[in-house]
């Protein structure tokens, strides 16, 4: 399997591939990528916005077994700017350390990348549980009250070096 990026353990569970995306997946994840559409900020998007979103980033898969359990869109800008799209688990596989497993990952792979590498994800200060897991990950809020169609806040990774 050519696109397999790293295989991690999590909790004494089966193991958690990572994956680059690839056009072959689109049906498989499918039903993952409507999560998109359940954590935008505007209710006015169309349904062609998932593949939009992975068409203008890079996107890594979490498979546990034969399921597609999350993903992470992101875009490169430079070497040392990466900024986190969404961010997404199925419901029945939430509280298992997939979406940490999937930041981790990209911290690791942005920070190999460039040691100062800038980090940044986007989020709905009333979606307690997201702001939650990328505090505990290492994010920070930077700016609260961002323009936009619904309160937002804008999160970096603390880089320590």
């Amino acid at each position: 399997m050519g696109r397999l990026i790293a295989k991690l353990m999590r909790d004494q569970q089966q193991p958690v591939e990572i994956i680059a995306y690839s056009k072959k997946d689109k049906v498989q994840v499918a039903a993952l990528l409507s999560l998109v559409k359940e954590f935008q900020l505007s209710e006015e998007r169309d349904a062609s916005e998932p593949e939009r979103l992975i068409a203008q980033g890079f996107t890594l898969l979490a498979k546990v077994g034969s399921s597609y359990v999350g993903f992470l869109n992101y875009k490169k800008f430079r070497n040392d700017y990466w900024h986190i799209c969404a961010l997404g688990v199925n419901a029945a596989a939430r509280g298992k350390g997939l979406g940490r497993a999937l930041l981790e990952f990209l911290i690791s792979k942005a920070l190999a990348s460039s040691p100062k590498a800038i980090i940044m994800i986007g989020v709905n200060p009333e979606n307690k549980v997201a702001r939650s897991l990328y505090t505990r990950v290492g994010f920070e809020v930077v700016e609260s009250g961002v323009e936009c169609e619904t309160p937002f806040e804008l999160m970096r990774y603390r880089n320590q070096n």
